[in-house]
């Protein structure tokens, strides 16, 4: 099977009408949940739509929840994306907690403090097994990163004070998601 759902590199810079459509013909690939933090027009949020079980779909700005949401419409509806409209920064993450995420996918904002809060909120969420950080490899040197990217900063603070582990970059199995305390997966409904 094809991870991508039929995205060749060029995916993200295609209208929606030609997204992959592999959601209508195949169950999703992961079981796992993804948090995606800032949705910007919804091309992450499609292709994680063909990817795992149930995508969250958090931004501040309801234009760009507005455009996410159309872009799924566009490929046939979103009966496994939510989307929400919530300041990272200032509204309580409390209102995730109840739902059980095993993947965040950082692309808020991406100045230190702004990504070491999103790291941090994230880090609290039970079951929350994989980051992935958008822009990690781009945008380091040193006039990027005054300017207001930094993302990898954080990630290297992380990993040295050893509260992130990178391991090997392997993906969790798609057939044993991790279990939560206690010993069970958890709620399968919203």
């Amino acid at each position: 099977l094809d991870p991508t759902g039929g995205c060749d590199g060029d995916c993200l810079n295609k209208p929606a009408s030609l997204l992959p459509q592999r959601r209508k013909e195949l169950p999703p690939l992961s079981p796992f949940t993804v948090l995606e933090l800032g949705v910007h027009e919804g091309y992450t949020t499609a292709v994680f739509s063909t990817i795992f079980h149930r995508v969250i779909a958090v931004d501040f700005d309801s234009m760009w929840l507005y455009k996410a949401r159309m872009k799924q419409e566009e490929m046939g509806g979103s009966p496994n994306v939510m989307f929400l409209r919530m300041d990272l920064y200032s509204d309580n993450w409390g209102m995730l907690r109840e739902n059980r995420i095993e993947v965040v996918f950082i692309d808020a904002a991406h100045d230190y403090l702004s990504v070491k809060s999103d790291v941090i909120n994230s880090l609290q969420l039970e079951g929350v097994e994989w980051l992935i950080f958008h822009d990690y490899g781009q945008f380091n040197n040193e006039s990027d990163q005054l300017k207001g990217n930094q993302v990898r900063w954080v990630v290297d603070d992380f990993v040295e004070a050893e509260f992130l582990d990178c391991g090997s970059g392997m993906p969790p199995s798609a057939a044993s998601p991790p279990l939560h305390r206690g010993g069970s997966l958890g709620s399968s409904s919203w």
